[in-house]
């Protein structure tokens, strides 16, 4: 596959279309900064499915149309073009050449299309997915995509090796696998959520009807009641109502008094907010005013310097535009003088054209008028010809078919008599035959029977067989769930471990550059202490705080991390330098005294573990701190000790020295990083026993299914032997059947013997009669044939004399031809010349007349600046007066406003505190009202209840459904009621109906179950078939690109060495990529580390190994080398060089050496203002210009 051309039209500064056309090896683009040509870049990478505009360096999509100049409107869409050799049918369509186009409108809008047919942008992506072309592909690398990939996360960065192991079409497919698996487990899910609601309902169906008189006599009991109730409720709502009514009206009497001494605070507070805001207006126009005048004083200062400016440039423009313009006009007068003569010669050549063609088409009438008289003789002759000879063979052979016919008939007379016997001897054996099948028939139904049983109960065993095996496999995927949610989890916690989750900011930011900027730095506490689970929450009480001290190797080290804190204002620390902090100890008696009491568990330090190196560790934190079993331990032990140490019991209660007490609930038990550390390891080993039993259930997965197979197969053997019995007994049917039917032609046979035999007869005497009449016809036409021969001939001789006369005037014809072809050649050459001395002549003249206007306005520029530079000192001095009187008037408004600012504020505290007042009592007031409308609705729920429920008036239900019980009886009575009704379920009349409906449903659903449990399984195993694919790709392509990658660094830097390092090797799908290097004569070191021209080599040496393991089609370049030096620049162009022989290079550059080797130059320039242009450069003019 190749890239041939690209046209670009609307994308960024390309307003105009362009096209460039792309050539097998290394194709340069070239130009000064700013011209555009990374845009070039940016539009293949687009055109490929790029949808991040900030990746185009934009904040949105439209932004990369182009958006117009001060010569060129804007426009309204811009569009890419890519054309691609296709045909070593490299991508998946059966076109020799494929173009993909891509647009989008300023609207939003976008079209997508593949060789001019509308597509999705998905269909672009997956076109290009694993063929090293994609957008996040490593064979385009864009301006700082060098520095992107090095400063990536490892988890990042793999996803270069993925584009280069061809994964990403199996991690697609895997990621629909998952989700069809997910909407499958969802499906049977709902499936088995509707089969158990389903099952609840058969049976209750079948004692429905029964159910319904118990219903409708506990409804009419409980209408009875509860109309009662409701009767009785209507009364209690309505003396509530009343009594809430008259304490709002007491509320609203108090509200309004205190309303009038509001108003009256609220007029003070008014009269000194309208004095203050009309203060605080003339303040603000008086210092709008001062800043109008600074800021004008500014600008006018601006303008007088601008003008100085342009009055300097135009006089320098003047000469150089003058100059320019004689030039031009000398041009013009030469190429009007050229295109005069060069259309009087073109205007010579069309009459000489026109002249040889008038005498080629004579001659060639001549030819026509000639070879038509005679050849239309001759075929006319030939027709009758080939006409006669068809009706002879047509004679010929109807005679030899009458022949046959006559010979056949004769011969079947003679087989009819002597078949005639044969069939009655036939007739009897037959007869026989189909005795002895009746009987072979009997016997083989009989052995079928039997055989069915066998088959049964072979059949109801393997349907046990597969359900247990079933069975099995079920918990063995739920294994496997729950094993892909520890994993999860443990991830989850490694990745709160590692990002040190629950850290101080000034420690996180230490402990993340411990392996980096600093030195010395081994760790935080709760890291490097190993705490048993038994004892974590004593240990992470007595430790605190300090769990986040962070130790280090000397006092040098932690001024070196506290002066980095302070630096970068990311928080504090606490350091323990190793060869500074002192270890604590408790008194010998202490500790003898610890040994014999049953509440002490030991001294902090010797209960937890770690490196000898710490040692002095633990005793500086810990090695003063008991441990106790629990708090009256504790107390026992503070008080035998006189209570001058800090002992915390096992739950995490805290005796401290004085004798204070501390404790209660916990809430560290999940969220400390030591508990996360314990819980990291416990987790581990249930994975790991997790794993164990996995591997034994799938032993007997293995097992049960080889069982399975065993009776399937034996089943297999029983089916086969009862399909060939079955086929035993069509068998014998059939032979049956076919013998009765032999046996019933026989007769039949028989009987039409003697109508064959006469017509046998009949046929031959007509026969006979036909051959006479068709022999007489064959001889006529056998003589026509004969006379029209000779006449052919004759004519024949006539046209071969004609032909050696016309071969003359052929020839002629032909040296007419091809005078007249060169002689349209020069006529064609002649014209381009023209066509090009007349555009340049319109543009010579266009640019003369441009410059004339140029030159016009730039004396009239000249001319007004000189009178505006004396005008604008003259406002200057004006504006400097006004400011300095502005800045006096503005400092006196300024006092007068804070003196009414304190009157404002002391009228306002009196509002504030009457308006509390109103606050309190308006709260009341709609408390109370809140509380009536309350007691509005509930009265209004309880009448439409008897209207709407039960269809009564509150006057009637009082008077037919008197209360007969006491009110708290009746409640509870229509409780126990509703209870009753609730308990007796839904009630259905037609209840057999309904049952055999859910029955049939039941059924379905049933057999729906079963078809997702066997799409379960399939979507199981086709996601371990992508990841066992993705595994050995991945690390397959790795080691390649790795030794690929190991051998080039060290070409390129001309020694050293450098590595590609999995950061997890036992986790191969999810593995973050590092990259390790070594420049020669240099210490190992991080890529940070590194120089802009190191960065670069390295990150060009991954290209070149990824391209050398799996060469792309065409890789494209943005200014990668620009970070390198010459010598570097030379040897990066021979490696470019070399990878050009299988893959082709576009090459976006403004270095020598890379120019050197490129085969085509493309030169981008911006002629007109904001408007890239694309030119084709001659290398040698190319060469020329670097070297100037």
């Amino acid at each position: 596959m190749l890239l041939k051309r690209i046209e670009i039209v609307g994308f960024k500064s390309f307003a105009d279309k362009i096209a460039i056309d792309f050539v097998e090896g290394v194709t340069a683009v070239v130009g000064p900064n700013g011209s555009g040509k990374s845009n070039v870049t940016e539009a293949i990478r687009w055109v490929l499915g790029e949808q991040s505009a900030k990746s185009l360096r934009g904040s949105k999509m439209e932004d990369i149309i182009f958006s117009g100049s001060d010569s060129k409107r804007k426009l309204n869409m811009a569009q890419v073009t890519l054309t691609l050799d296709n045909e070593g049918r490299a991508l998946p369509l059966d076109y020799s050449e494929v173009s993909v186009t891509r647009r989008v409108f300023r609207s939003g809008e976008s079209e997508f299309l593949i060789n001019q047919q509308a597509c999705r942008l998905k269909d672009i992506i997956e076109l290009f997915m694993d063929s090293g072309l994609g957008k996040e592909a490593f064979s385009i690398i864009s301006q700082g995509k060098v520095d992107e990939i090095l400063n990536s996360k490892p988890e990042d960065r793999r996803k270069i090796f993925e584009e280069a192991a061809g994964v990403l079409k199996y991690k697609t497919r895997k990621r629909q696998a998952e989700e069809k698996l997910s909407e499958t487990e969802d499906n049977l899910h709902r499936v088995e959520d509707i089969l158990h609601e389903i099952g609840g309902q058969l049976q209750p169906l079948e004692i429905q009807a029964s159910i319904a008189r118990d219903y409708l006599e506990k409804k009419e009991e409980l209408e009875q009641i509860e109309v009662a109730v409701t009767v009785k409720d209507i009364d209690l709502v309505h003396e509530e109502w009343q009594t809430t009514g008259t304490k709002l009206e007491e509320a609203n009497t108090n509200a309004n008094e205190m309303k009038t001494k509001q108003e009256a605070v609220r007029l003070e507070l008014n009269t000194r907010s309208a004095e203050l805001e009309q203060l605080e207006t003339t303040y603000e126009e008086a210092r709008s005013q001062f800043f109008r005048h600074k800021q004008e004083l500014e600008t006018l200062e601006g303008r007088k310097k601008v003008l100085a400016e342009r009055k300097r440039n135009a006089n320098q423009n003047q000469d150089r535009y003058s100059k320019q313009q004689k030039e031009l006009t000398d041009v013009v007068a030469w190429s009007k003088d050229q295109l005069a003569r060069e259309s009087a010669t073109l205007k010579n050549k069309e009459r000489a054209v026109e002249k040889l063609a008038a005498s080629l088409k004579e001659k060639q009438s001549l030819i026509a008028l000639n070879e038509n008289d005679l050849a239309k003789d001759i075929e006319t002759l030939k027709a009758d010809y080939i006409e006669r000879m068809n009706e002879a063979a047509s004679a010929k052979n109807e005679y030899r078919y009458l022949q046959d016919q006559k010979t056949r008939n004769e011969e079947r007379q003679r087989r009819l008599t002597r078949q005639n016997q044969s069939r009655i001897d036939e007739r009897n054996q037959l007869s026989a035959k189909v005795e002895e099948a009746k009987k072979r028939d009997h016997e083989a139904t009989e052995r079928q029977m039997d055989e069915k049983k066998t088959l049964t109960k072979a059949q109801e065993d393997v349907s046990a067989k597969d359900a247990n095996v079933q069975h099995v496999k079920d918990k063995l995927y739920q294994a496997y769930h729950y094993l892909r949610e520890h994993e999860s989890k443990i991830n989850i916690i490694k990745q709160m471990q590692d990002g040190y989750e629950g850290f101080y900011q000034g420690v996180r930011t230490i402990l993340q550059q411990k392996n980096g900027r600093l030195q010395g730095i081994h760790g935080a506490v709760a890291e490097l202490l190993r705490i048993p689970a038994a004892y974590e929450v004593a240990i992470e009480t007595a430790l605190g705080a300090q769990q986040q001290h962070i130790v280090v190797e000397n006092e040098g080290n932690a001024r070196q991390a506290i002066q980095f804190l302070r630096s970068k204002k990311s928080g504090r620390a606490t350091f323990l330098p190793l060869e500074a902090i002192q270890t604590k100890t408790l008194p010998d008696t202490t500790h003898r005294l610890l040994q014999e009491h049953e509440g002490a568990v030991g001294v902090a330090s010797e209960l937890i573990a770690s490196d000898s190196v710490y040692d002095v560790v633990k005793k500086h934190l810990l090695g003063h701190i008991i441990i106790a079993k629990d708090l009256p331990a504790a107390n026992d032990i503070a008080g035998r000790t006189g209570r001058r140490h800090r002992i915390v019991t096992l739950e995490g209660d805290v005796v401290h020295p004085g004798g204070s007490m501390s404790g209660g609930a916990t809430t560290t038990t999940k969220s400390s990083y030591v508990s996360r550390k314990n819980e990291l390891v416990r987790m581990q080993e249930q994975w790991t026993g997790m794993k164990e039993n996995i591997e034994k259930a799938e032993a007997n997965v293995q097992t049960k299914t080889e069982q399975l197979q065993i009776a399937k197969q034996a089943l297999v053997t029983l089916e086969q032997k009862h399909i060939a019995q079955k086929d035993n007994v069509q068998e014998c049917s059939r032979q049956l059947e076919s013998l009765s039917l032999e046996l019933k032609h026989a007769n039949d046979n028989l009987a039409v013997f003697d109508q064959d035999y006469t017509n046998v007869v009949t046929e031959l005497d007509q026969l006979q009669v036909r051959l006479a009449v068709v022999l007489k016809n064959s001889n006529d036409a056998e003589a026509s044939v004969h006379l029209l021969n000779g006449q052919i001939m004759e004519k024949e001789k006539h046209k071969k004399a004609q032909e050696e006369n016309l071969q003359v005037t052929n020839e002629q014809c032909t040296e007419l031809k091809i005078q007249l072809a060169q002689e349209q050649e020069s006529l064609h050459y002649q014209k381009e010349k023209v066509a090009g001395i007349q555009k340049e002549h319109r543009e010579k003249s266009k640019a003369l007349k441009d410059l004339t206007e140029e030159l016009q306005l730039l004396s009239e520029d000249m001319s007004k600046g000189k009178l505006g530079e004396q005008e604008l000192s003259e406002h200057i001095d004006a504006y400097k007066e006004e400011i300095k009187n502005g800045e006096a008037a503005i400092a006196q408004q300024l006092e007068e406003k804070h003196v009414l600012q304190e009157k404002v504020r002391i009228a306002k505290s009196a509002l504030s505190s009457v308006s509390e007042s109103i606050s309190a009592a308006q709260q009341r007031i709609q408390s109370l009202d809140v509380k009536l409308n309350r007691l509005d609705v509930l009265l209004e729920n309880h009448l439409a209840k008897l209207q709407e429920e039960y269809g009564l008036t509150y006057e009637k239900a009082l008077q037919e459904y008197p209360l007969k019980l006491d009110l708290e009886d009746a409640r509870e009575r229509v409780k126990l009621i509703k209870r009753g009704i609730e308990e007796l379920g839904s009630v259905n009349v037609g209840a057999i109906e309904e049952y055999e409906r859910i029955a049939e449903r039941h059924q379905f659903l049933q057999s729906q179950r079963e078809d997702l449990l066997q799409a379960k399984e399939t979507l199981y195993e086709i996601i371990g078939e992508m990841d066992s694919e993705m595994t050995n790709r991945f690390i397959h392509y790795f080691e390649d690109i790795r030794e690929h990658f190991q051998r080039i660094f060290t070409e390129l830097f001309g020694g050293g060495s450098a590595d590609l390092v999995l950061t997890d090797p036992s986790h191969l799908l999810t593995s973050g990529v590092d990259i390790v290097c070594q420049p020669p004569g240099k210490k190992r070191r991080n890529l940070s580390l590194l120089s802009g021209g190191e960065r670069a080599l390295t990150a060009i040496a991954l290209l070149f190994a990824i391209l050398e393991a799996r060469p792309v089609p065409f890789c494209v370049l943005d200014e990668v080398e620009a970070a390198l030096d010459e010598a570097n620049v030379f040897r990066f162009a021979s490696f470019l060089k070399r990878f050009s022989e299988k893959t082709q290079f576009i090459v976006i550059t403004h270095r020598k050496g890379t120019m050197e080797e490129a085969d085509v130059l493309y030169g981008v320039t911006m002629q007109g203002s904001g408007v890239s242009k694309v030119l084709s450069v001659q290398l040698e003019e190319a060469q020329e210009s670097v070297l100037a």
